[in-house]
């Protein structure tokens, strides 16, 4: 009915995993109390995957093991997926009724998830997850969650998580789906503030400048400023390439200057030695300032984090900014990138295709107003070359303001 080809019980038949081979391959399980670990081999992912079955008990003192349990197997190095009942809810919006829940319980379920760098799928498609009745009236909460670690997050291009509709059981049903597809449309341009330590950006720029055409006004501006972009863009594949790519390659050049000086310690050899470990912070620090840069983090200091730190940032960040579904005039879902991407660009073409609405000037009359003469002349005198220079000089000198100013 499930459509799997396997099954197999756990926690005297609490849970029941299915799978469905080839797809997935049981290669171990590993049985704790409210918790059953399995070890796939995934053939998608070409690789393992663990997946963590939870029924948890109903008292806090109870469930002290089962965040035990999974506080030893967090530090996982393999992509890592948890979910089920955990009998708890994560934060206090997932409650709803008369019957307060245990704030104690609420904090030992945060802290394990947190030490353990488990991160919280949001789920769409509802809010709570069971419903009951208790002595004091009827009672909402969402007992139900699925976390999953950083190496997961590496290895998928999206997870998303629904909330289907409650059947015989009081628990609502979880669909987690898993996209390993990347996004291959078009890309905005992005200027790299690494590109600010090479010698000949300036002097690129310089000469683009000056002999090119100058258009008039803000749109010839903006006009010239679009044809630096396809000038930059060329610019940084000759100059910096992969920086990815050339950050792995002069890790092995280094490991090789390191092995070679320690067999032959000769001037030569360190030499080639100092030189290759040059390289290789000259690379990471271009990696560095990359991931630093789309991270969008501006509380830290040169030097306060690392690489990965960054990386997570933006990899956590696409997951929330992900659009899954929207809805159309009608109420109704929208799925798929293509659908998508279809309906928006139909909304906006029918908002800018429309003819304009002329308004009656004599309804201007009634609407009041809320400033004075004074304030009036304030607002429209253009303002003094200091306002200017205070306002730019306060900008962020890594960022640039978009479209809408």
């Amino acid at each position: 009915m499930l459509g799997m080809t396997n099954a197999s019980n756990h926690l005297n038949n609490q849970l029941w995993i299915f799978w469905k081979e080839p797809s997935l391959i049981l290669i171990q399980t590993v049985e704790c109390p409210q918790i059953i670990h399995c070890q796939f081999t995934s053939a998608a992912m070409h690789g393992p995957l663990w997946i963590s079955s939870v029924y948890g008990r109903h008292t806090r003192a109870e469930r002290t093991a089962l965040w035990n349990t999974i506080s030893s197997r967090a530090p996982s190095i393999h992509p890592w997926i948890i979910g089920g009942d955990f009998n708890c809810i994560h934060s206090l919006d997932q409650h709803k009724g008369n019957c307060n829940p245990c704030n104690n319980s609420v904090e030992d379920f945060r802290e394990c998830m947190e030490a353990g760098n488990l991160l919280y799928t949001h789920p769409s498609g509802g809010h709570f997850s069971w419903s009951g009745k208790r002595s004091n009236g009827k009672l909402w909460r969402r007992l139900d969650h699925v976390f999953s670690n950083q190496q997961m997050l590496d290895r998928t291009s999206s997870l998303q998580l629904s909330m289907l509709s409650k059947g015989a059981s009081d628990h609502r049903p979880f669909l987690l789906d898993l996209s390993l597809d990347t996004y291959s449309g078009p890309k905005p341009f992005r200027f790299l503030d690494l590109w600010v330590s090479h010698h000949t950006l300036e002097g690129t720029i310089r000469s683009f400048w000056e002999n090119n055409k100058t258009y008039n006004g803000m749109k010839g501006l903006g006009r010239k400023l679009k044809d630096l972009k396809a000038i930059l863009s060329k610019w940084s594949k000759e100059e910096f390439g992969n920086i990815f790519q050339q950050l792995k390659e002069a890790e092995s050049r280094a490991s090789r200057a390191q092995d070679h000086f320690e067999a032959n310690p000769n001037p030569e050899s360190l030499v080639e030695f100092n030189k290759a470990n040059a390289e290789l912070l000259l690379f990471s620090k271009r990696e560095t300032d990359f991931w630093r840069q789309k991270s969008c983090i501006r509380w830290l200091k040169e030097g306060d984090a690392s690489t990965t730190f960054f990386h997570n940032v933006v990899k956590n960040r696409r997951q929330k900014l992900r659009i899954s579904s929207i809805k159309d005039d009608l109420g109704l879902n929208i799925e798929g990138d293509s659908n998508i991407a279809s309906h928006a660009i139909d909304y906006y073409t029918k908002i800018y295709s429309e003819e304009s609405v002329s308004i009656n000037p004599e309804l201007l009359s009634y609407i009041p107003k809320n400033i004075n003469e004074g304030d009036n002349q304030m607002l429209c005198a253009v303002p003094q070359e200091e306002e200017i220079r205070g306002a730019i000089w306060d900008l962020n000198s890594h960022s640039a303001p978009g479209p809408d100013g």
